[in-house]
């Protein structure tokens, strides 16, 4: 963000806001596969494949209220909007 403002763009991040229940097959899906691709990345750990677990593991990451937060924090110190959708 620091890179922009230093190139005179102004960042605006936009958060989601609650999960919409319309969703909730489609955040079902996707907690399944996150969980899913955690298990295979500690499998591929044990097969001492590096660089294939590191692959799973970013597709299984899920990002959490805290860390959400955490970041609007940070943004909000460095004086950079942030909206909720």
């Amino acid at each position: 963000a620091k890179m922009l403002v230093y190139h005179k763009v102004t960042p605006i991040l936009v958060f989601d806001g609650a999960p919409l229940p319309s969703k909730a097959g489609t955040c079902a899906d996707r907690t399944k596969r996150r969980k899913a691709a955690r298990e295979e990345g500690h499998e591929r750990l044990k097969q001492g494949d590096r660089d294939g677990a590191e692959r799973a593991f970013q597709r299984g990451i899920s990002v959490t209220a805290e860390m959400a937060g955490t970041l609007r924090a940070a943004l909000k110190r460095e004086n950079i909007k942030c909206l909720t959708a």
